[in-house]
Formats: C-alpha cells, sequence, structure tokens
C-alpha cells in the first residue's frame, strides 16, 4: 500500500480568486467531470497533452456555464475543493479536487454546482465539505439550500439523508431543499405571523 493511502487527507474549501492559475483548475475540473472514457489518454491525442476536440467543447461549455452563472447570480463566487494526502494525492501539494459555486443571499447560504473529479469521488469529500458549509450557515445564523431534481434524484436522497428537507413547492422540474440549524429555525418560527385565535379566546 502506498504510504500516501495511509495519511490522513486534509481538504480546503477556498474561493477561486487567483486569476489565470485558479480559472485553469476550475477549467480542469469541468473537463474532468464530463470526460468519458473515449476521453481517457490514448484517445484523439490526450495521452500527449494535447487539446482534444471535445476538451474544446467542453471549455466553451464551461466559459458559457460560467457567464450565465454570474448573470443570474452576480455574487456568486466559484470554489475549490482541493486535497492532499489519502489514497489519491500524489505527493504533499494540494490538489484540486473538484470545484462548486456559492451565492451570499440575505437569508441563506446557495449551494451550486457541487462536483468532484471521479478519482476523489466515494471519499466522504462531499460529505465534508457539505458539513463545512452547514458549519458556516449556521455560524451566520442562515439556512444552507441547494436545488436539485424534483423527482427521483439520488442526489436529493443525499441531502435528505443530511438533514435537508424540502423549502417549498417544487418548481417545475426542480425542487429547493433548505438546511437550518436549530437556532435558524426557531428565528424563523419566531418571525412567522402566528395563527388567528379561536373565537372563544376572543371573549
Amino acid at each position: 500500500m502506498p504510504m500516501d493511502a495511509l495519511t490522513p487527507m486534509e481538504l480546503r474549501l477556498r474561493p477561486a480568486n487567483g486569476g489565470v492559475r485558479d480559472d485553469a483548475a476550475l477549467l480542469q475540473v469541468y473537463i474532468g467531470c464530463h470526460n468519458g472514457p473515449a476521453d481517457q489518454p490514448g484517445a484523439d491525442g490526450a495521452d500527449r497533452g494535447e487539446e482534444t476536440q471535445r476538451d474544446r467543447v467542453l471549455r466553451l461549455q464551461h466559459e458559457v456555464q460560467r457567464r450565465e452563472t454570474l448573470r443570474h447570480c452576480p455574487r456568486a463566487v466559484p470554489c475549490l475543493v482541493e486535497a492532499r494526502g489519502g489514497p489519491v494525492a500524489l505527493g504533499t501539494a494540494w490538489q484540486a479536487a473538484g470545484s462548486l459555486w456559492r451565492d451570499e443571499r440575505p437569508q441563506s447560504l446557495h449551494l451550486m454546482d457541487l462536483v468532484l473529479l471521479p478519482a476523489w469521488r466515494g471519499l466522504g469529500i462531499g460529505t465534508r465539505v457539505l458539513r463545512r458549509l452547514m458549519a458556516e450557515a449556521a455560524a451566520a445564523e442562515r439556512a444552507l439550500t441547494v436545488h436539485t431534481l424534483a423527482d427521483s434524484d439520488p442526489l436529493q436522497a443525499w441531502y435528505l439523508h443530511l438533514g435537508f428537507a424540502p423549502d417549498g413547492p417544487a418548481e417545475g422540474v426542480r425542487q429547493r431543499l433548505a438546511w437550518r440549524s436549530a437556532a435558524v429555525a426557531l428565528a424563523l418560527m419566531d418571525r412567522r405571523e402566528p395563527p388567528p385565535a379561536p373565537d372563544d379566546a376572543l371573549a
């Protein structure tokens, strides 16, 4: 067993605001999460480090997604999920394991597009990232929200397992889910209008 497999895996989540270097890391995560077996080394120049035709298409899609995300959510921030140590990491340097978008809203921290590279999946990284965001939202006395597909979505089942709950009716094919700490839930209840008193209580 490699020594790295015995090293505890460290994680960090940081805004990808490091300019060209971070932009390149976000692009590589996007490409790595969308490539299939036909796009692995040995296919169409991929083994020579060349940009394949599929990579070029994915780069354009990535640019469009980024532009549209910022158009609809101007305050959204792309973040890199980085790891070192554990069974996948090579050496001691931080490596991009995935990415996400986060949007700071008045009443919530909204999570968008959490993805992990295939090699980093199944290691509990997604759960650890989500729990960090839960802790951050709880400290700020806000909800943590996310959108999933409304029906039969394995991703939705994962969020529900971690304590999220539907937050309002489905919006077409999408369902908004929210996680709230006990303190946030109580504060939300306190802000709601009390139900009307029964007639016999008005006498």
